[in-house]
C-alpha cells in the first residue's frame, strides 16, 4: 500500500503540521525547528497547538450508485513508493478533503506504476475513481461527448463519461497519457485544468463545472522511445504544478512485489529483482527492465517455464539493436546458465 494510506494524522507540538507518519514527523521537526526528532512517546504528550486557520468542512465522497466507468478500486497488493512520494500525496489528500482540486502530473519510466499510482491513492482514501485514455480522441469536442445512433432513438447525443467524473465530489481522475491525443484535443482540458474550474460547453448546452475535491493525476511516457505522442504544451505543463517522478522499488521492495502478485519462489523473486536492478545501473546495456516485465516472467516461471525462457520471452526477445547484448550477458548469469549465442538471439541450426 502506498504510504498515503497510512496516514495517522501526528501533529507538530510546535506548529500545525500534520505529519503521516512517525518517521516524518522526526524529519519535519529537525528540518523545520532545528530540533532531533522526538520520540514516539512524546508525540502522545505534545501539546496540540492552535490552528491558524479556520477549520475548513471535511468532503464526503459518494461510493454507491456511481455512473458506469467510475468506482472505488481496490487496493493494489505491495504497491509501493518512496516516503517522498507518500508524504505528498498526504498532502494532496489533505488538501483535497477540504474542498481543494488539485492537479498531479506523474513521470518516470515505462512500467513503473505511474498510472497504477491514481488507482491506489483513490483506493487509500476510499474516492470514486475515473481513467481516461487520451490516446482515442481525434477531436476536441469528442471529449464531452458524442452523435450516436440506434433503432430505438434514432440519432441522439451522449454525454461522455468524463463529465460525470468532473462533476462527482473527491473524484480521482486519472489522464492516461495526455500527450498521446493531437494537441489541439487539450485546449478542451484548459479551463477545467487552471484556476477557472469550468468550461462551456456548446453541445451541452451548458457549463461543465469541477467538483469540489477532484483530483486530477496525468500519468505520461515521455521521450523520443515512445513513438506516437507529442511534446506536451508549456500551457499544460504548467497547468499540473505538482510533479512525481516515480521511480524503480528498492530490490526488496521489488521481490516482494514479485512473490506477493505472483506467488513465485522467493528465490525466483529475488534473482529477478537482482537482475533487474543491475542491468538498469548499466547504462552500457541501454535497457531497463520494468516491473511489469518481471511480473510477467515469474507469472511464467508459475506456470512450469524456466527461469532463462521467462526471462527471453518478457524481455530479452524485445530488445532492439541498441542494447548491448555482450554486456548483459554478465548480469543474465544471476537468473540461470545462458550462453552468448542465446543472449544474441542465434538459435541452434539443430533446432
Amino acid at each position: 500500500m502506498p504510504k498515503s494510506a497510512q496516514a495517522k494524522n501526528l501533529l507538530c507540538p510546535s506548529c500545525s503540521y500534520s505529519a503521516f507518519n512517525q518517521a516524518d514527523l522526526d524529519n519535519h521537526v529537525q528540518k523545520v525547528h532545528g530540533q532531533a526528532g522526538l520520540p514516539a512517546q512524546a508525540q502522545a504528550s505534545a501539546p496540540i497547538p492552535p490552528e491558524v486557520s479556520p477549520e475548513q468542512p471535511s468532503l464526503d465522497y459518494p461510493t454507491e450508485n456511481l455512473p458506469a466507468g467510475i468506482f472505488v478500486p481496490k487496493p493494489i497488493p505491495d504497491f509501493w513508493v518512496s516516503d517522498n512520494v507518500g508524504r505528498l500525496l498526504h498532502v494532496v489528500g489533505k488538501l483535497s478533503k477540504t474542498g481543494e482540486i488539485i492537479n498531479v502530473k506523474v513521470i518516470g519510466p515505462a512500467g513503473v506504476g505511474k498510472t497504477s499510482l491514481g488507482w491506489e491513492f483513490a483506493s487509500a482514501h476510499k474516492r470514486p475513481c475515473f481513467e481516461i485514455h487520451w490516446g482515442m480522441y481525434q477531436e476536441p469536442s469528442e471529449v464531452w461527448g458524442k452523435d450516436r445512433l440506434s433503432m430505438d432513438k434514432g440519432t441522439y447525443y451522449e454525454q461522455a463519461r468524463l463529465v460525470d467524473a468532473l462533476e462527482t465530489p473527491g473524484c480521482v481522475i486519472i489522464n492516461d497519457e495526455p500527450n498521446r491525443c493531437h494537441p489541439e484535443v487539450l485546449n478542451a482540458m484548459f479551463p477545467i485544468w487552471d484556476w477557472r474550474r469550468a468550461a462551456w460547453v456548446p453541445d451541452l448546452g451548458r457549463i461543465v463545472k469541477v467538483a469540489p475535491g477532484v483530483v486530477f493525476f496525468a500519468a505520461m511516457n515521455e521521450g523520443s522511445e515512445y513513438i506516437g505522442t507529442n511534446p506536451m504544451d508549456k500551457a499544460i505543463r504548467e497547468r499540473f504544478t505538482r510533479t512525481i517522478l516515480l521511480k524503480w522499488p528498492p530490490m526488496s521492495a521489488e521481490t516482494r512485489i514479485i512473490m506477493k502478485r505472483t506467488g513465485v519462489h522467493k528465490d525466483v523473486a529475488e534473482k529477478l529483482a537482482k537482475f533487474a536492478r543491475d542491468v538498469r545501473r548499466n547504462p552500457k546495456i541501454g535497457c531497463a527492465p520494468s516491473t511489469r516485465q518481471l511480473l510477467v516472467a515469474a507469472q511464467d516461471v508459475t506456470q512450469g517455464l524456466p527461469l532463462p525462457e521467462a526471462v527471453m520471452y518478457s524481455m530479452i526477445n524485445d530488445l532492439d539493436e541498441r542494447a548491448d547484448r555482450t554486456a548483459l550477458l554478465q548480469h543474465l548469469q544471476i537468473i540461470g546458465k545462458v550462453d552468448e549465442a542465446w543472449v544474441g538471439g542465434v538459435q541452434d541450426d539443430n533446432e
